[in-house]
């Protein structure tokens, strides 16, 4: 599925960029019904929005549900607070990127999720990896953990869920950008918020929209590193997952 042009950020986020990259290889290759488990700044919204997709995405953060609104345009994508949807028509992919590891309850969690799923809807949840590579970011952004993949493979299987696929992907640009984060964390004005509004403000764009130059940069690191970091989805040294799952009902 060659969709790399569609994809859309306003930030300097080769993180970002990378993953949506390796999720676009692993959707259908036709436009489906989606729910999107906080979708912050609406940047991955914006990715679905490009493809054709209709759905719905969902954040805690009132802040991010606003400029997530102003940023997808179409009538077929509708963005609320958690709290304001209460049911949804059949959904045939839910993504949770980047939202579990922010909740404490995650396999209470993970069964909410499993509910809003058919025989032949799939979820996709990405997630920080290795408990080794926690830094101060981790701890700024509200995280609860970082996970190991026999800890991704129990939590599926625990909410009834069947593994399809499971990469660790960004080596070893991740590994880079991890450490980054984890040094500049140290300077963040948002230390001396509760946790629950740092977890509100992760998602946020703090750094303004992105320069000419700096979306040259981010080209360059996206076109030399995602082939390479393809090559090491299966050796588990990066700094993400990324879990493709469906109900063990599931024929597909």
């Amino acid at each position: 599925m060659n969709n790399t042009k569609k994809i859309f950020t306003e930030r300097f986020a080769p993180r970002f960029v990378i993953r949506t990259r390796c999720i676009l290889e692993l959707l259908s290759s036709s436009p489906k019904y989606f729910l999107e488990i906080g979708c912050g700044i609406g940047d991955f919204l914006r990715v679905l929005e490009n493809l054709g997709w209709s759905g719905i995405g969902i954040d805690i953060s009132p802040r991010a549900i606003e400029i997530a609104k102003k940023k997808v345009t179409s009538n077929n994508i509708r963005v609320y607070h958690a709290t304001e949807v209460r049911s949804y028509k059949k959904i045939d992919y839910i993504f949770a990127l980047e939202v579990l590891e922010h909740i404490e309850n995650d396999k209470e969690m993970i069964l909410k999720w499993r509910d809003y799923l058919s025989e032949d809807s799939k979820i996709i949840i990405s997630v920080p990896a290795h408990k080794r590579k926690w830094t101060k970011h981790d701890n700024l952004a509200g995280h609860f953990q970082r996970y190991e993949k026999n800890e991704l493979m129990e939590l599926m299987d625990s909410a009834d869920l069947k593994v399809e696929k499971i990469i660790n992907y960004g080596f070893p640009i991740l590994n880079i950008t991890n450490y980054i984060r984890g040094m500049i964390a140290t300077k963040d004005s948002r230390w001396g918020l509760p946790k629950m509004d740092r977890i509100k403000s992760s998602g946020l764009n703090k750094w303004g929209a992105i320069g000419y130059f700096r979306k040259i940069i981010l080209n360059i690191i996206v076109t030399l590193f995602y082939p390479i970091q393809k090559v090491f989805w299966h050796y588990d040294l990066s700094d993400g997952y990324i879990v493709v799952a469906s109900l063990k009902s599931s024929h597909c």
